[in-house]
């Protein structure tokens, strides 16, 4: 994940954190916030998938370990 995608989900976060919002605008806010979560792990997993094996031994990973991951669903 990039770095402006890494300090776009903190802002989210630190956002979702001021109790000065509106109680629907803080509902709406988590709910980006999860969902943005969520759209992250998707991607990792999806990347982490389509790795090779010589990438995935660099990382310290098996590739039974990358499948496991992988087939998590995006909730978990």
């Amino acid at each position: 994940m990039s770095q402006s995608r890494l300090h776009q989900i903190v802002l989210l976060e630190q956002l979702a954190q001021v109790t000065t919002l509106p109680t629907l605008a803080t509902v709406f806010l988590r709910a980006a916030v999860i969902v943005t979560h969520w759209n992250h792990r998707s991607k990792s997993r999806r990347a982490l998938k389509s790795l090779e094996d010589h990438h995935l031994f660099d990382i310290g990973i098996s590739r039974d370990a990358a499948k496991a991951e992988a087939e998590k669903p995006f909730w978990r």
